[in-house]
């Protein structure tokens, strides 16, 4: 009897050994694994829009568990993403509808529409480069803090 629990005592520390061991690490669990942009702060490079950016409105982009989100220079938004090898897909963003001043709109709009044509990725020398379809740089990023 006396050997017949030890075996099976045996066994069950046998198989919650062999339950951690496969348990795998956090960037599993969140769904995060293989994603190189996950868990990123961005802040938009000076002169990557084609309007002038006044320094309390500098748009951000932050990735993480699949959604992409930052303020756009007026308003916030939330967007989710995959990104792999390069390529980036994004949901349609949901944004808050605050009026601000006219440069601040102009911002958003820039950003806005640059945002729309991003469809590919690069992170290079500390830099993210959202590039369109025809792969050129449409919205470029420096990492925040």
């Amino acid at each position: 009897m006396r050997r017949h629990r030890f075996v099976l005592l045996a066994g069950l520390v046998v198989a919650v050994v062999a339950l951690v061991a496969c348990g795998g690490d956090d960037d599993d669990a969140t769904g995060n694994a293989g994603d190189p942009l996950a868990d990123t702060e961005w802040v938009l490079a000076a002169d990557a829009l084609d309007v002038a950016v006044p320094d309390t409105s500098v748009p951000t982009a932050s990735f993480a568990d699949g959604t992409m989100s930052g303020s756009n220079g007026c308003n916030t938004y939330s967007a989710g993403y995959t990104a792999v090898d390069g390529s980036l897909e994004l949901t349609a963003a949901a944004t808050t509808r605050m009026a601000c001043p006219p440069d601040q709109m102009a911002v958003e709009d820039a950003f806005n529409a640059a945002l729309g044509e991003a469809v590919g990725y690069e992170v290079a020398d500390d830099t993210l480069t959202l590039t369109n379809a025809a792969g050129d740089a449409v919205l470029v990023f420096d990492p925040a803090g």
